[in-house]
C-alpha cells in the first residue's frame, strides 16, 4: 500500500466513511501479523484511541526510512485534507502528524465568510443529432433518448450507447462549471469529462478511424483497434491512442495544453509541428505550437478523477481557476497578490468552498466569498 493511499484510508476511517474492502486494507496494514478488527469510534475516548494508533503507526512506519526526525522548513505550503488529518513533509522523508477535530461541524470554521458555496456535482447536457437537448442530471436511470436505431441510456451518473446504426449522426456531451461526467462511447472506450468540458463524437465508428473532439479536461480509457486508430483532437492537437489511458487538459484559459500517459502508448501531434510519442508517466505540454515532454505525476493529474484537488506549488492563479470552474464562481482580485506564494497539498472535491478556502489560510492571502458566488483576494 502506497503512503498515499493509507493516509486516504484513515481519513476515511477517521470520517466514518469507509468501505469493508478499504476497511479490510487498512485492517491488514495495522495489525500485519494478525487479523484484529479496527475498533469503530464510539465516543471521544475510542476515536483518540483509534486516531494515536493510526497515527502512530504512519509516523513509525515513515522514520524508517530517516535516522532522525528532522525538524520542518517550510515556507507557507500546507497539506490540508478533508478536516481530519494535516501532513508535512521534510525533506529526510520524515512526516508529522497533527490532528483536527473531526467531531467540529464544517461550518464552524467558515462562519466570517459572507456566503458559502456548495461542491460540484455529476451532471451534464446531452446534445443530440437533431438538435435537441436532454439534462442528464435531471432525469431518471433509462433510456434519455433514441435516435435512429440506437439508444442513449443513462446508468447511476454515466452515459451509454445499446444497439447500432448506419446513419451518420453525432452527440455531444457538455458540463457547465460545477459539473462532471462520465461516458462510455459506442465502441466501449471510457470517457470521463471535468467541469466546462465538452465531447464531441459519432454513434457510428465507421471510417478507417475513430476520431473525437474535446475542449477543457477529460481522461479516457480506450477500446483499442489497431485496424481503426483512435484519435483525440483538442484545441490544434491530435493525440492518436496506441492502446491506452490518458488525460487531455485543454482549457483556453490555462497557460499551456497537457496531455499525460498514464499506461500504453500515445502520439501528439501539432498541426504544422512534429510529433512525439509519450512512455506511460511522460507528460508533453503545447504551448505557442511548441511541444515540451516531461515527466509527469501521474497522481496530481489525475487527482479530479479521484475526487480531489492535487496541487504541488501551485500559484494563487492557478488555484483559483481550478476553483472557478468547480464550484461555478468567479473571481475578483483586489490590490497586487503576491506572485511567491504556493500551495502543495490535496483537498476533497465534496468540500464547500468555505472549507476550502479556511484550508488556505496559512497562505499570505485573504479569502472572501461575496453573496454573489464571488471570490475576492486580497493580499
Amino acid at each position: 500500500m502506497t503512503r498515499e493511499q493509507l493516509e486516504i484510508l484513515a481519513e476515511k476511517q477517521l470520517l466514518g466513511i469507509l468501505s469493508p474492502e478499504e476497511r479490510q486494507l487498512l485492517t491488514e496494514w495495522l495489525n500485519q501479523e494478525g487479523t484484529e478488527e479496527l475498533p469503530w469510534p464510539s465516543g471521544d475516548a475510542d476515536e483518540a484511541a483509534l486516531k494515536m494508533r493510526l497515527f502512530e503507526r504512519i509516523r513509525q512506519d515513515a522514520m524508517v526510512t530517516s535516522a532522525t526526525v528532522r525538524s520542518i522548513s517550510y515556507r507557507r505550503r500546507i497539506w490540508w485534507s478533508a478536516a481530519a488529518v494535516i501532513v508535512l513533509l521534510t525533506s529526510g522523508a520524515a512526516y508529522y502528524f497533527s490532528l483536527m477535530n473531526v467531531k467540529e461541524k464544517p461550518v464552524a470554521a467558515a462562519v466570517h465568510y459572507k456566503g458559502d458555496v456548495a461542491p460540484g456535482h455529476n451532471g451534464a447536457v446531452l446534445h443530440l443529432s437533431g438538435g435537441s437537448t436532454v439534462v442528464l442530471d435531471s432525469v431518471q436511470n433509462g433510456t434519455v433518448a433514441t435516435q435512429g436505431t440506437i439508444q442513449a441510456v443513462k446508468v447511476n451518473g454515466e452515459l451509454k450507447y445499446v444497439g447500432t446504426t448506419a446513419e451518420i449522426l453525432y452527440n455531444t456531451i457538455t458540463t457547465d462549471r460545477g459539473r462532471q461526467w462520465q461516458l462510455t462511447l459506442p465502441d466501449g472506450t471510457k470517457v470521463w469529462l471535468n467541469a466546462a468540458s465538452s465531447i464531441h463524437y459519432p454513434l457510428a465508428f465507421t471510417g478507417k478511424e475513430r476520431v473525437v473532439e474535446v475542449t477543457g479536461e477529460a481522461y479516457f480509457e480506450v477500446a483499442h483497434n489497431a485496424g481503426q486508430p483512435f484519435k483525440v483532437k483538442a484545441g490544434d492537437e491530435v493525440i492518436e491512442d496506441v492502446g491506452t489511458a490518458f488525460n487531455i487538459n485543454a482549457y483556453t484559459d490555462e497557460p499551456a495544453q497537457q496531455t499525460t500517459l498514464v499506461e500504453g502508448s500515445v502520439k501528439v501531434n501539432v498541426v504544422g509541428e512534429r510529433q512525439v510519442t509519450l512512455k506511460p508517466g511522460q507528460q508533453v505540454r503545447e504551448a505557442n505550437g511548441a511541444l515540451q515532454v516531461s515527466t509527469a505525476d501521474i497522481d496530481r493529474t489525475t487527482a479530479w478523477r479521484r475526487g480531489v484537488f492535487s496541487y504541488h506549488h501551485a500559484s494563487v492563479a492557478e488555484l483559483m481557476r481550478q476553483l472557478a470552474r468547480w464550484y461555478n464562481v468567479e473571481v475578483k482580485y483586489e490590490g497586487v497578490v503576491p506572485a511567491d506564494e504556493t500551495f502543495s497539498g490535496e483537498m476533497g472535491r465534496d468540500l464547500t468552498l468555505a472549507q476550502v478556502l479556511h484550508g488556505l489560510k496559512g497562505m499570505n492571502v485573504h479569502f472572501a466569498i461575496e453573496e454573489d458566488k464571488r471570490i475576492v483576494i486580497m493580499p
